[in-house]
């Protein structure tokens, strides 16, 4: 239970107006001794009691301003601390293959034998292809392949051929694409179609799975 200032201050006040009372009791008492009045000791007990625990009211309730409402401490909050999980992703580094046995622009026969070139951070089951285009013609022309890679990061392929007699100074895109197995398999039905027939139409659209990676321009000697 909590003790204010005021109910000190009051009580002590009633007590020393009782003292006071007291004492004019004692001076101009005529009717008996005050010491065997019940007033007397009724008075007594009460003002020793209040001047015995006064103090000991007064030490334990501390300094109060007038007007300022009791001190009260707020309870302990427990905030749970909260973890964040950081998901770390790994980027795949992103495959690269490149010509480097032809120049860009430089000029070529029908024929090429050979190209090749170097390859890095090839997805499992990737192929590298090569497919011609002519500048003016939307079509694409798959070459023979898949190129052949070697474990040292190279690659090579077999012959390239390129356009006809009609288009000496003709320029040519080659691309180095990369395909998935089923891109790779839509590459091989379209040549064993032309083999069979003699006839290489180009196919109007790379298929789906196949994705240029490089590109060089070569000119038709």
């Amino acid at each position: 239970m909590s003790v204010s200032y005021p109910f000190v201050w009051i009580t002590s006040a009633l007590v020393s107006a009782g003292g006071v009372a007291l004492v004019a009791y004692v001076l101009y008492s005529e009717v008996r001794p005050f010491w065997r009045s019940w007033i007397f000791w009724t008075t007594f007990i009460s003002w020793s009691l209040v001047v015995a625990v006064a103090p000991i009211v007064l030490t334990g309730i501390g300094p109060w301003t007038p007007g300022a409402p009791p001190s009260t401490v707020p309870p302990s909050i427990s905030t749970p601390s909260t973890s964040t999980n950081t998901t770390t992703t790994t980027t795949r580094p992103f495959p690269v293959a490149k010509i480097t046995s032809l120049r860009n622009r430089q000029r070529v026969p029908a024929a090429v034998n050979e190209v090749r070139g170097t390859f890095e951070n090839l997805p499992l089951g990737q192929e590298v292809w090569l497919v011609l285009t002519r500048r003016g013609v939307a079509r694409f022309y798959p070459q023979f392949g898949p190129v052949l890679l070697q474990p040292d990061g190279t690659w090579a392929s077999s012959s390239v051929y390129v356009g006809s007699d009609e288009d000496i100074d003709k320029k040519f895109n080659l691309l180095v694409v990369l395909a998935d197995q089923r891109a790779g398999r839509y590459f091989a039905r379209y040549l064993e179609r032309g083999r069979f027939t003699g006839h290489y139409p180009g196919l109007l659209r790379l298929p789906a799975g196949a994705v240029e990676n490089d590109r060089i321009t070569i000119v038709r000697r």
